[in-house]
């Protein structure tokens, strides 16, 4: 992951340090006790601060190396609860996915969806209808065709489902 030396700057003051980090090439490792970075080069300690100039440096970007997570082995226990699942999921295949855990048939929720407003906001302007996020969408003769005929359909659907209940 790659940030700024100021965004670097505001994570060590929060107390939220990278432990290893690499500017330039070079990898540093934040040291606690001096609450700096530092690489040896040369057989000599140089910090981070040797390196960033202030005035032109806050913008350059440094790579945090993220250390890899040391995993456990795997026991019986563990390789006893995979091979469970995996039956579980065998069984699933087997009995189909389409049904529930006491093998009855999932009824399908039936939506119909609500019906577009088709708005103007005076006489002899265009028409439009707004989206999921309150935008005004403009339609053309044609598309405000549609849109009609789409309102048709749902209430036609509404009414075909009212029969039904």
């Amino acid at each position: 992951m790659k940030i700024t030396i100021y965004e670097l700057l505001g994570m060590v003051k929060d107390g939220k340090a990278p432990k290893n980090i690499k500017y330039m090439g070079y990898k540093f490792e934040y040291d606690t006790n001096h609450k700096r970075y530092e690489s040896y080069f040369d057989e000599q300690i140089w910090t981070l601060n040797d390196f960033v100039n202030v005035d032109d440096s806050l913008n350059d970007e440094v790579e945090i190396i993220e250390e890899e997570k040391k995993t456990k082995p795997l026991t019986k226990k563990n390789i006893e609860a995979l091979g469970y699942a995996c039956g579980e999921i065998q069984k699933c295949f087997t009995n189909g996915w389409t049904k529930s855990l006491e093998n009855k048939p999932l009824e399908e929720e039936k939506k119909i969806p609500e019906k577009l407003k088709i708005e103007q906001d005076k006489p002899g302007k265009q028409y439009y209808i707004r989206n999921e996020y309150g935008t005004k969408c403009g339609l053309t003769q044609h598309s405000k065709m549609i849109v009609e005929t789409l309102n048709q359909l749902i209430d036609y659907l509404k009414i075909k489902e009212n029969k039904y209940d």
